[in-house]
């Protein structure tokens, strides 16, 4: 027999999973079970704006599709319908997720020269199953109810960011994805959701340093499919969800001053509790994150949602405040690098940036700036209006 007792600032919302309803919960043991108790923070939101922005109007309402490997593995899209749904706000979601995949495995699939497109059916989806159709299912949805569309995508790519920009194909594989979206849903945006590397959980200040540095790159490539829609004349965009930087603000505050609930005795205790190993996160850092991509792709503030059981009313307060600081911060200080500045960055910043976060297992600095310096399409950041049609892959 389960009960639940709400925490000051919080009341209890109810059962899922075994039990249902907000009664006591009695269940019979008979085999493995689970259960979750929800409850929704009563602390009254200090920020509440939901003004139209450059990323859009705020939604009340999202179909979300998600292609990613475990940064964006279960639980983070049951939490993000959790927020949404405590907030009064409509989610529905299907997913592709391949563990440690480029976005060209779940697109082109492990053999990048075949003339089809097998990876779309390659990953688990919402069910836990696997062989879902993705080019069908963003075409015309099967999964999320009867003449529905999806009107967003969630995507990332690997989190090693110069491997797969260079030689996994970033930049056109995510244009790809993008253009399945597109001819499904014309209204629909793309969310390109940044990864993180492996932390030193000692001190993660080098960490918090490089994520930042790193954050002008993934939103590079951004920029460059944005180049090309821009100058076809089209209107879609593919917006990025800054989640790397996200995660090293809350690690930096949490570690540097004191987040009630979060901060803990010494560093490596407070980051421990948000990452269980040196990159994935725990219940307490996914539910950030899932704050995070809420606010971004609804731009709405996530203040006062629904938790998960073992995250206490003060912690998820501080969470949700601290989510809605950063995509408002994040929303009125964005700025888009042309392609030349794109190319300039990595040149002159980031290359050496890379290899002195990445000792041995980085491409030599001269190796790095040499590929952007170069003006042909080896170069992801390297765009020409006369040539740039004949440059993306043709649709499935």
């Amino acid at each position: 027999t389960l009960s639940a007792t709400s925490q000051s600032g919080s009341t209890f919302s109810g059962w899922s999973g075994a039990c249902t309803g907000s009664g006591t919960c009695v269940v019979s043991l008979t085999s493995a079970r689970s259960v979750t108790a929800t409850f929704t923070s009563t602390t009254t939101p200090p920020v509440t704006s939901t003004s139209s922005t450059s990323f859009g109007v705020p939604r009340s309402s999202a179909n979300i599709f998600i292609s990613g490997h475990s940064l964006l593995d279960d639980p983070m899209a049951d939490r993000m319908v959790l927020v949404a749904n405590s907030l009064g706000a409509q989610a529905q979601y299907n997913q592709q997720i391949v563990l440690g995949s480029p976005i060209r495995v779940r697109t082109k699939g492990n053999d990048p020269n075949v003339t089809t497109w097998p990876g779309y059916s390659l990953g688990k989806n919402r069910s836990g199953a696997t062989g879902l159709n993705v080019i069908n299912e963003l075409r015309s949805p099967q999964t999320i109810g009867a003449g529905n569309k999806y009107d967003a995508l969630l995507i990332t790519e690997r989190h090693d960011l110069l491997g797969p920009l260079r030689w996994e194909d970033t930049v056109r594989y995510t244009r790809h994805y993008h253009e399945l979206a597109i001819v499904g849903n014309s209204q629909s945006t793309t969310y390109f959701y940044e990864p993180w590397l492996d932390m030193n959980k000692d001190n993660p200040a080098p960490w918090i340093a490089y994520e930042r540095q790193a954050s002008p790159v993934w939103k590079c490539v951004v920029n460059r499919i944005n180049t090309s829609l821009q100058s076809e004349g089209r209107s879609d965009r593919v917006r990025s969800i800054p989640a790397g930087r996200a995660l090293a603000l809350l690690i930096e505050r949490a570690t540097t001053g004191n987040v009630p609930g979060i901060t803990l005795g010494t560093t490596r205790q407070t980051v421990d509790s948000l990452v269980s190993d040196t990159v994935h996160l725990t219940s307490l850092g996914g539910y950030y994150i899932s704050l995070v991509n809420y606010a971004s792709i609804y731009q709405r503030s996530p203040v006062g949602a629904a938790y998960p059981s073992g995250i206490t009313a003060t912690q998820a307060a501080s969470l949700q405040n601290l989510a809605w600081e950063f995509v408002l911060s994040n929303n009125a200080t964005d700025t888009s690098m042309s392609m030349a500045g794109c190319q300039a960055y990595m040149r002159d910043t980031f290359c050496q940036v890379y290899s002195n976060f990445m000792p041995g297992s980085a491409p030599s600095v001269s190796s790095c700036q040499s590929d952007y310096t170069q003006q042909n399409y080896n170069n992801p950041f390297y765009f020409s209006t006369s040539t740039d049609s004949s440059y993306w892959y043709p649709a499935p």
